[in-house]
């Protein structure tokens, strides 16, 4: 009976510290926000090249491996540019 006792005063105390941490976050992302400041993974620009190599492609001159070389861009990226 007091192991219960002690599993639930133990158990309400992380829940009322993961509360506290997820509201601290919570005001940390709002005082970002209110900044200006850009969270999360930054935006991959187009390369420069980025019509030639394409154009290539397109036309079957060159294989998509080779266009993904060319462009230094990885697969997953190298499709995201194309839809």
């Amino acid at each position: 009976m007091i192991n219960n006792i002690l599993i639930e005063v133990l158990a309400s105390i992380a829940e009322q510290e993961r509360l506290t941490i997820k509201q601290r976050q919570a005001e940390g992302i709002a005082v970002a926000k209110e900044n200006g400041i850009h969270l999360g993974r930054p935006a991959i620009e187009c390369p420069p090249n980025w019509d030639e190599v394409y154009r290539q492609w397109k036309a079957k001159e060159i294989t998509a491996v080779a266009a993904m070389h060319a462009l230094g861009l990885k697969r997953s990226t190298f499709y995201k540019f194309n839809s």
